[in-house]
């Protein structure tokens, strides 16, 4: 009588090797007991090895760092990741590891710290167009850019736009040290490389305040925005258009005062009036 080793266990005892083989070097592995997932941090798109499908965690000391789901070998599903005081530290939604939806942040206090809204469909949409850009017809406004400057266009779709304090030298051997580097404090990484941002994009001061926020149409900032530097500096809102300063900015002082008005035509500064008091 011939004895079957389940299929299920087979692809766990094979990962291990597959990873170690095509590597060369660099570590990669997947471990049943912890969920412990590696990759090379050279590979762009945080190409890891995965089973096909899985509910994937992993904890410290008893408590759990984060939480996903895997569908054909790409993180698909809800993400969570938390800190050590059992708070949670980022949320959302991936499609074949690009985030869709809303994608929230927030720190140790559980204060709210970002908000990012991501178009999971319409990445691959824009995408497209952006690598066969079309100067007689274009959809999207990325498009469009990408006629002049196709690596510009690019640049709107990785997380370093979406997140610019992202580390952009930082290398992680595992998801768990990227989730534990961000529950550090350190300056935030998601656990994607591509994304499209489509609506509501909020920053937060630790105080609670708005450090900027307004709507992202197919990845370029459309219509009324804020932008602040400081909890005690100006503020300063306007409208876009089509990713451009468009028509009448107001500055304003700390306390709420109009400083200045300036108008913008498609991003060129037209004509500016400062008010004293």
């Amino acid at each position: 009588m011939r004895k079957y080793i389940p299929a299920g266990i087979l692809l766990l005892l094979y990962l291990p090797v597959i990873a170690q083989e095509e590597g060369r070097g660099t570590r990669k592995e997947f471990n049943t007991a912890e969920h412990v997932i590696q990759f090379s941090p050279t590979i762009k798109n945080f190409s890891i090895p995965l089973p096909v499908n899985a509910q994937l965690q992993e904890s410290l000391e008893g408590r759990l760092l984060y939480r996903t789901t895997v569908k054909k070998s790409t993180l698909h599903g809800l993400w969570q990741s938390w800190y050590g005081n059992g708070q949670t530290c980022d949320s959302g939604r991936l499609v074949r590891n690009i985030p869709d939806g809303e994608w929230i942040i927030r720190n140790h206090a559980g204060q709210l710290m970002a908000v990012r809204t991501f178009n999971a469909d319409g990445y691959h949409r824009v995408l497209e167009e952006i690598k066969r850009p079309n100067p007689k017809r274009n959809f999207y406004q990325l498009g469009q850019i990408a006629i002049q400057n196709r690596n510009l266009a690019l640049h709107y779709l990785q997380a370093e736009y979406s997140f610019p304090d992202k580390r952009k030298d930082a290398r992680f051997h595992s998801v768990r040290e990227l989730v534990l580097a961000n529950s550090a404090g350190q300056s935030y990484r998601p656990v994607f490389e591509n994304g499209l941002l489509d609506g509501l994009y909020i920053n937060y001061f630790e105080n609670g305040q708005v450090k900027d926020s307004g709507q992202y149409q197919k990845g370029i900032r459309e219509g009324y925005w804020i932008h602040r530097e400081s909890p005690s500096t100006e503020t300063r809102a306007g409208t876009y258009r089509h990713g451009l300063k468009d028509q009448e900015w107001k500055i304003y002082s700390p306390d709420g005062r109009l400083q200045e008005i300036i108008l913008y035509r498609k991003g060129t500064l037209r004509w500016q009036k400062q008010f004293r008091y």
